[in-house]
């Protein structure tokens, strides 16, 4: 059975203005998750607390390039208090030559890298032991089929 999810960007004034409330209004449309933006100047655990009183669940977290590069190790801190092991590169600044372009995929895939660096196992779905030796497991995505031309 399909989840719905509400992007929270869509609602950010809202959000911005009233974060519980606006999650309690997502909960009683019947969403069962959002995809977060930005936390408001809540603490990741506040944030928490609102979802588990909302019954929502996380999506994702949506993010700059900066912050993934600058602060990688807080972000999976707040990733594991939100309870979501995603993490979105929102926005670049679009390249104007490719010099550029490849400046901006090399700065993509260091963190991409560096996300991945004594976070999962050899085979990608399974976390790395957390003290007790046992592994935990990831869910699994479903592999999307490639969109073909018309014609």
């Amino acid at each position: 059975m399909s989840r719905i999810g509400l992007q929270l960007y869509t609602v950010r004034d809202a959000a911005a203005a009233d974060l519980a409330g606006t999650l309690r209004r997502a909960a009683a449309l019947g969403f069962e998750g959002v995809e977060l933006h930005d936390l408001h100047g809540h603490a990741p655990y506040e944030v928490r607390a609102m979802l588990d009183a909302s019954g929502l669940a996380v999506c994702a977290r949506h993010v700059g390039l900066e912050a993934a590069e600058d602060d990688l190790d807080g972000l999976v801190a707040e990733l594991e208090t939100l309870g979501t092991d995603r993490l979105v590169v929102a926005w670049i600044e679009p390249p104007r030559t490719p010099a550029e372009a490849d400046t901006a995929v090399a700065r993509l895939v260091r963190a991409a890298a560096a996300s991945q660096v004594g976070r999962r196992g050899a085979r990608g779905s399974e976390r790395l032991p957390a003290g007790d030796g046992r592994r935990e497991r990831w869910p699994r995505r479903r592999r999307r089929r490639p969109l073909r031309r018309a014609g």
